[in-house]
């Protein structure tokens, strides 16, 4: 049984590694290389914007182009860069950053707001489609009519969120409704561009404050479509194999 057994196998593989073989474009482009950039370190806002196009990495995460925008009302409450802290959060398939503003947002007199907005680009070293998600929390409080929230729009596949056709937004806040942590499910993209808008607004009669802005950024590395075809050839070559085997 053995020796009628061998030949007959290999007359089955040989066949499949030849359709293999075939399922591989011939024209397909080579994977990109990883690209090479310092590991994003605890910093400042303002030390982040400094990175430029080089940017940071955290895992197989890219992120650069860093844009940090400050207003106030009266103006003397706006938060610099260098007093907003960034710790990374390399959390493996999770990456993102902790945006911390050490003196705080706060809104306290009437009419009065903090607004901070913080943009840049994130995308897999490696070109494959393996954004899958990300995830924003704050510890936003308010009284009254106060507000304290945190809009971040993001552009899939694109390296800017203005007149972005895949433009999307999450959204946390004190009040409302909408809570303090919430997230967005991608089907998987090689970058974002994004724009985070961090405010806290006393409003007529209340106060906000918010010293803390989690973002993480879920991803995994997407396999091409012709691994998928190689992985159930190869399967069904095995279960073919076994069945002659078992005649």
């Amino acid at each position: 049984m053995k020796k009628s057994f061998c030949p007959s196998l290999r007359g089955l593989l040989l066949p499949a590694a030849a359709a293999m073989s075939s399922l591989v474009p011939v024209h397909a482009a080579p994977i990109a290389a990883p690209i090479a950039a310092p590991t994003c370190n605890a910093g400042t806002a303002a030390s982040y914007v400094s990175l430029g196009s080089d940017g940071c990495q955290l895992g197989n995460l890219l992120f650069n182009n860093f844009v940090y925008t400050p207003t106030a009302n009266p103006a003397t409450l706006a938060i610099p860069g260098a007093a907003v802290a960034i710790n990374p959060i390399p959390a493996s398939f999770d990456e993102g950053f902790g945006f911390q503003i050490a003196s705080g947002f706060a809104a306290t007199a009437p009419g009065s707001f903090v607004d901070s907005v913080l943009q840049f680009t994130v995308s897999t070293r490696d070109g494959s489609a393996g954004l899958t998600g990300l995830s924003l929390n704050t510890n936003g409080t308010s009284t009254g009519t106060g507000l304290a929230s945190v809009s971040e729009n993001f552009c899939v596949g694109g390296t800017s969120t203005v007149n972005c056709a895949t433009l999307r937004n999450i959204s946390v806040q004190s009040v409302g409704g909408i809570g303090l942590n919430n997230s967005a499910i991608l089907g998987g993209v090689a970058r974002l561009a994004v724009s985070k808008d961090i405010i806290v607004s006393a409003g007529n009669s209340g106060t906000a404050t918010t010293s803390l802005v989690d973002n993480q950024f879920s991803n995994n590395t997407v396999p091409e479509p012709a691994t998928f075809a190689l992985i159930g050839l190869g399967l069904g070559g095995i279960a073919l194999a076994r069945r002659r085997r078992a005649a």
